[in-house]
Formats: C-alpha cells, sequence, structure tokens
C-alpha cells in the first residue's frame, strides 16, 4: 500500500502543508479579515508573500476574497466550506505538536549530542 499521495495531487499536498498557507488558513479560522489585519497576525510575513499566499489558497478554492465597496472599499478574506474543513484537521495537527513539542526537541536534543563529530 502506497502511503503518500500520487504524483497527480502532490502539488496540492505540498501546498497545504506550505508553512504560510497552513498559517493563514489557522488565522483566518471562523472568521472574516481585511488583508491587513491579516498581515498582522504574523511576524516575518511581507506584503508580497501574504498576496501570494492568499491567491494560492483562493486558487485552491480554501479562501474566499470579496470586495466591499464603500466609502473607503476594502477587501475581506474568509474560508470556503472546504479552507473550514481544512482548518479541522489543521487544528488537530497543531494540537498533537503542541502537546508532543518538548518531547520532540528532548528527542532531537538527545539524537544530536549522540551524533555529534
Amino acid at each position: 500500500m502506497n502511503r503518500y499521495p500520487p504524483d497527480d495531487i502532490f502539488d496540492v499536498y505540498e501546498r497545504i502543508g506550505y508553512k504560510w498557507n497552513s498559517r493563514v488558513v489557522v488565522a483566518l479560522g471562523n472568521r472574516r479579515l481585511r488583508f491587513n489585519d491579516l498581515r498582522r497576525e504574523f511576524d516575518g510575513l511581507t506584503q508580497r508573500m501574504l498576496t501570494r499566499t492568499l491567491r494560492s489558497l483562493e486558487r485552491d478554492g480554501l479562501v474566499k476574497r470579496t470586495v466591499v465597496e464603500s466609502l473607503q472599499s476594502h477587501v475581506d478574506y474568509e474560508l470556503t466550506p472546504l479552507g473550514l474543513s481544512a482548518l479541522d484537521l489543521l487544528s488537530k495537527v497543531i494540537s498533537w505538536i503542541e502537546a508532543n513539542a518538548a518531547q520532540i526537541r528532548a528527542a532531537q536534543i538527545a539524537f544530536d549530542r549522540h551524533n555529534q563529530g
């Protein structure tokens, strides 16, 4: 039994696992955010990278972009139903990471000490 995704869907697999894509999905959660509000959620995420990330997520059907026409028009972003289903899975992975991070770090330190030089 093959444990990895078939080649024809591997690009989707990689995009979901990409650090900014998954972080943006989690940041959006069950709420609508404007671009700049979303940008403030992250240190180290440039405007250009956020734009590329949102476009990628929109192309994949995970994020919906809505232009709100008003005196000061703006753009809102929110998860689609498909994005919400990804959020559910990512939340479980994040919970697992948080619960096991100290144990993983300890294992890494022990491994590095054992395999130095």
